[in-house]
């Protein structure tokens, strides 16, 4: 069915209740280190006692090496079946218990130290007191880590006083373990920066996606929801009061979105203006109430998506779908929630849209970056339902890949893209190619390439005015006909692109193999210029790629003067995004960018 609109915002009290249902353990960044989700920590924690306890069998093979071998023996066999058990079923349990599961190390190990036949022996077991101290600073706050580190150093101490070991020795070992648990800490987080937003310190898109991506391999999670809020006019308050104003409009929203999810919830900023909230343990109507009461709390008015996960979903199309909502509540006037179903229309509704002229290709230009000349354009389907109002792409188009309805929808947009070109071509200032986007189903078919040679013919184009832009989980298949068809029409002159170049599947020595012209960015790596930031090693490599395999390489997602100068300066051939246009109907390229 449609999404749907929801009623007026729930109190804060049934927020509460509707927050409380949530079962699911806490994954928030501020809590740790941006590695320390559930299944890391579980799998991490569930190898180190695994390891200690393989060690206490190895050990034990001495007779005299422990003055209670029958007593080492047992606590071996307990901390290896305690390690599978953690590795496989930790990631369920509060995040609270990790604290007893690092404690109960220590106290394993002061166990082993004491039973040890002689010193020697005992400053070998303790020695696996490093396990506990790399286990508190990769997964911990720098303070929990350090109250790890102290009591696992007093135990130290008092084990190695009781049993005749040196204390200096015992403190200078904890000195070292310190040492080296501080170095691994640092360096994840170095690491992890990479995933955190700079200017409200939640996760950034890139941390979500892998937040969602192990969320939704967890079977065993009983329901969940994402709410994307999107902040109305923040453009407005961006440009009219400044950027400061803005950045500190985005660390409020942040401070209090995180405080009205609670505990459970993990918040990320996903996009300039939009915060992701995914809500483990909730339903579709808790986690609208939840969603209202988001809205509530924040300091200006917000239009929120929500989107529950369904079988196949990815990161992506799971963010997609809740941000196809918030856009239809951002038509509907903002300021209220709206739910995205799980399949919007279906084929034989996208069809019959099809029929009723409700569908139209929007074209998007693709420039030169160093002074916006338009040279190419990019052809997007638009859906504008008479009862729904726009339904964005990002509901039906996974719907009809799904369903096979993409077949149809995209020989359709095909066509009228080819048709606008031949009535572009020759004129200047306007598109004199034109890119579509083609999905991995359509390829399947065996006479898609003859059938999109023969329309280029029919038109009076030449083959090198059309691009085909296809994603690189298309060009990691092996489907035969799917690589027959790409080696046909680039054979004859078609352009061949690679669509979101960077996010899915990359075998770089495939690129020489495969009938590819040219690699097109995807917009997370152009949106990490600016602010000062002219390049990124990401970027760099890309471009020195297609130079070395003699690729054309599009930016994509480009908003601001000092991203497309910034692309420009890097050497990328061609860009496209809202800075030099907007999605518009034909008649409508050319014309000055809006805000």
């Amino acid at each position: 069915g449609p999404a749907r609109a929801v009623a007026p915002p729930a109190t804060a009290a049934g927020a509460g209740r509707a927050r409380g249902a949530g079962r699911g353990p806490a994954l928030s960044v501020a809590a740790a280190t941006s590695v320390a989700t559930p299944r890391v920590m579980a799998r991490t924690a569930g190898a180190l006692w695994s390891s200690a306890g393989a060690i206490g069998f190895v050990g034990v093979g001495d007779a005299a090496a422990f003055s209670g071998r029958s007593t080492i023996l047992v606590m071996a066999a307990l901390a290896l079946a305690a390690g599978v058990v953690i590795g496989l079923r930790a990631h369920t349990w509060p995040r609270g218990s990790f604290h007893v599961i690092a404690a109960g190390g220590a106290v394993v190990i002061t166990a082993g130290t004491a039973l040890a036949a002689s010193a020697p022996i005992g400053g070998a077991i303790a020695g696996l007191y490093l396990f506990v101290v790399l286990d508190a600073f990769l997964f911990f706050p720098w303070r929990t880590a350090a109250a790890h580190l102290a009591a696992t150093a007093a135990l130290h101490a008092l084990v190695a006083a009781a049993t005749g070991q040196s204390v200096v020795l015992a403190l200078l070992m904890q000195v070292t373990f310190a040492a080296a648990g501080a170095l691994v800490g640092w360096l994840v987080r170095a690491a992890a920066e990479a995933t955190v937003d700079p200017v409200t310190g939640l996760m950034n898109r890139a941390g979500l996606d892998r937040v969602l991506a192990e969320h939704l391999r967890g079977s065993e999670a009983p329901s969940s929801a994402v709410v994307l809020l999107d902040l109305d006019g923040f453009r407005g308050l961006n440009e009219g009061a400044g950027v400061e104003a803005g950045d500190h409009l985005l660390r409020t929203v942040a401070q209090r979105t995180a405080r009205a999810a609670g505990p459970s919830a993990t918040v990320a900023r996903s996009g300039s203006d939009e915060f992701a909230v995914l809500l483990p343990g909730l339903d579709e109507d808790a986690a609208v109430r939840v969603a209202d009461a988001l809205r509530a709390a924040l300091p200006t008015s917000a239009s929120a998506g929500v989107a529950v996960p369904v079988r196949g979903d990815s990161p992506a199309s799971l963010v997609h779908r809740a941000k196809g909502a918030t856009y239809e509540a951002l038509e509907r006037g903002g300021a209220r929630t709206v739910v995205a179903a799980e399949a919007d229309g279906g084929g034989a509704r996208l069809r019959a849209a099809l029929r009723a002229g409700e569908l139209a290709v929007h074209f998007q230009p693709v420039v030169l970056p160093g002074d916006g000349t338009v040279v190419s354009a990019e052809a997007l389907v638009r859906w504008f339902d008479p009862v729904r109002g726009t339904v964005p792409p990002d509901c039906f188009v996974p719907v009809a890949e799904r369903d096979g309805s993409v077949v149809e929808l995209g020989r359709w947009v095909l066509v009228r893209a080819v048709q606008q070109l031949a009535d572009w071509r020759g004129r200047a200032g306007l598109p004199q190619s034109v890119a579509v986007n083609v999905s991995h189903r359509e390829l399947c078919d065996p006479a898609w390439a003859g059938a999109t040679l023969a329309l280029l013919r029919a038109a009076g184009l030449p083959p090198q005015a059309l691009v085909v832009e296809v994603t690189e989980t298309t060009l990691g298949r092996d489907e035969d006909s799917v690589r027959a068809n790409l080696v046909a029409v680039r054979d004859a002159g078609v352009e061949v692109s690679v669509d979101d170049f960077g996010t899915g599947w990359s075998s770089l020595s495939r690129l020489e193999e495969l009938p590819v012209t040219q690699l097109k960015v995807d917009r997370s790596f152009v949106a990490r210029l600016g602010d000062g930031v002219t390049a990124t090693p990401v970027l760099e490599a890309i471009v020195q790629l297609a130079r070395g395999l003699g690729l054309t390489v599009v930016a994509e997602g480009v908003e601001t003067a000092e991203q497309a100068r910034a692309v420009a300066d890097l050497g990328c051939t061609l860009a496209q995004g809202w800075h030099f246009g907007r999605p518009v109907p034909a008649a409508h390229l050319g014309a000055p960018p809006t805000a």
